[in-house]
């Protein structure tokens, strides 16, 4: 029976990628989890998994030992985690804890696809600079895979047209790759543009709520209270800022 050919060192793995041009399969796990057991008894050996994993270099780090510093590098605090890596480091997706056969390729196909596609959208763009729509959807992509350079240099093309319902999750996007980096004001920057920009309940929600990390990040109570107040006080809001919000605020001083 065909079997997932496991790579153990991340270096190998990453050197196997760029040659094949493909994407690495990163499984993140430990000894003691008892959902990695279950994810190596009951998902990998599934023959459709397997044929999915010929589709990418398959990496299997234990997060404790030799894949520590590169799970602390992309926040990997939980297990099992796999992750979606180009040979560059970007991140094209994640798979947060144990999950099914068929949840396990619908989410990796969307990674896969993505990483595809993306090269084709970023030529088309390189041609047609004027399509907004496209340097939106592609400030996204890039500022979701840390790709600073490339999320700006999208931005820049898609701040020169007129304004769509795409703009305020880029700009969020780029808010949160700030985030990341631990640049709250630069961050504050762009959600801010992510609020003028947004005519979705969930976009204005999430605006504020980036607002609010980002003063979190200053230590400024007042500032990141009355971000998340906003946020929970959005017509439509969707229930998962609500909760989250009203969970911060019960732990943010007054």
């Amino acid at each position: 029976m065909p079997k997932i050919a496991w790579i153990k060192s991340y270096e190998a793995a990453v050197k196997s990628a760029r040659a094949s041009k493909k994407l690495l399969l990163i499984d993140f796990y430990t000894d003691w989890c008892g959902y990695c057991k279950k994810l190596d008894a009951e998902v990998f050996p599934d023959p459709k998994i397997v044929q999915f994993c010929g589709q990418v270099v398959t990496v299997k780090l234990n997060a404790e030992r030799e894949g520590k510093a590169l799970a602390q590098k992309y926040g990997v605090s939980g297990f099992p985690t796999v992750l979606y890596l180009d040979a560059e480091g970007n991140e094209w997706g994640r798979m947060p804890g144990f999950m099914p056969a068929s949840g396990f390729i619908e989410l990796g196909s969307g990674a896969l696809k993505a990483f595809k596609e993306q090269p084709v959208l970023e030529a088309k763009l390189k041609q047609s600079p004027n399509n907004t729509t496209l340097a939106a959807d592609l400030t996204e992509r890039f500022a979701r895979q840390d790709n600073e350079a490339k999320a700006l240099w999208a931005a820049r093309l898609m701040a020169k047209g007129p304004k769509t319902s795409k703009y305020a999750s880029a700009y969020a996007a780029l808010g949160g790759l700030y985030l990341k980096k631990e640049k709250s004001a630069t961050a504050r920057t762009w959600f801010q543009k992510a609020l003028a920009a947004a005519t979705e309940p969930r976009d204005k929600a999430y605006a504020h709520f980036g607002l609010a990390f980002c003063f979190i990040g200053e230590r400024n109570a007042k500032g990141a209270r009355a971000e998340l107040n906003a946020a929970i006080k959005v017509p439509g809001c969707p229930r998962g800022i609500q909760e989250n919000a009203n969970k911060l605020l019960e732990q943010i001083p007054k």
